[in-house]
């Protein structure tokens, strides 16, 4: 007995519509394929230019500018000596970056401290000069006379220092007169759009009022160079109110937008007003705390 197969039913032409439609679809799928690739292709060498780009701008800034965060802003400040009318004035540029900091005064001096290396310079750029100062750290808390003057004491007789005791105060009674008195008021003050604070303080004879804002990102560096600066001031003659000013403010915090000093001195009261405008934060070329080149030392 034979058996059958069911006999396979032959495949009937595509229609004409249908076999169109099929050759649209492959069509549009290879085109489309062939445009997203051009699109990522495209993508891609877009992103490998911004990346080259990116690393072209990052190289240039770290080898040849040399710049690093730090502040700019304007000081106006206002002299006044006993009852004269008409005070004078002055504006300076100052650069901080950490603890450097370059004061450009309008008469055209610089001033600029380097507490990382123990440094002060004055620079004159109308006679190409310079004048340099050690500032070296008194060490904290003991306020011990400069050690010259130790060894110029120790050179007198007893007799000779009783009498010297007798027109001068002793050494405890120059520390306690010495010593940095501060006064928190209530007071507050726009100044510059930034809301401040009244600070008092009395240094010696220079009595001080502070108007001190804490709505600047100060850091941890700039509070280092507020304390560093007043180990460096404290007890120099002339630099009463860089000490003051850094004392108060390692102390309290914040960054004065004011500062009202009034200073007693044998011709008279000197009063000064210091205004700070347009702080900012920028990039700090690493040049202008670097004694530029060919100048010499001016001759004491």
């Amino acid at each position: 007995m034979s058996r059958s197969f069911p006999q396979p039913v032959p495949r009937q032409p595509c229609s004409g519509n249908l076999a169109l439609f099929r050759s649209n679809a492959i069509c549009f799928m290879d085109r489309a394929i062939v445009m997203f690739s051009w699109r990522f292709k495209s993508l891609m060498l877009r992103i490998n230019r911004l990346i080259a780009i990116l690393g072209m701008v990052v190289l240039f800034a770290t080898a040849h500018c040399e710049s690093w965060a730090g502040w700019n802003y304007k000081e106006t400040t206002t002299y006044s000596l006993g009852k004269q009318k008409t005070p004078s004035r002055s504006k300076a540029n100052i650069y901080w970056q950490g603890l450097k900091l370059r004061r450009e005064n309008s008469d055209g001096s610089i001033e600029i401290f380097r507490l990382d290396q123990n440094l002060y310079w004055e620079i004159e750029p109308s006679s190409k000069s310079y004048r340099q100062m050690a500032l070296v750290p008194v060490a904290e808390g003991t306020g011990e006379l400069p050690r010259e003057l130790d060894e110029a004491l120790a050179q007198l007789s007893h007799e000779e220092r009783q009498l010297l005791e007798k027109y001068l105060p002793s050494r405890a009674a120059s520390r306690a007169a010495e010593s940095l008195k501060i006064t928190v008021g209530i007071e507050m003050e726009m100044i510059s759009g930034l809301l401040c604070q009244k600070i008092r303080a009395q240094y010696r004879n220079l009595t001080s009022i502070l108007w001190v804002t804490d709505q600047l990102p100060i850091g941890p560096e700039e509070y280092a160079f507020y304390t560093e600066l007043a180990k460096r001031t404290l007890h120099r003659e002339g630099m009463e109110d860089w000490y003051l000013w850094a004392e108060v403010l390692s102390r309290t915090g914040g960054f004065a937008m004011k500062q009202e000093n009034a200073l007693q001195s044998a011709a008279g009261t000197i009063k000064t007003i210091v205004v700070v405008e347009n702080i900012v934060e920028k990039s700090v070329p690493e040049t202008f705390f670097r004694l530029p080149a060919g100048l010499h030392v001016e001759d004491e």
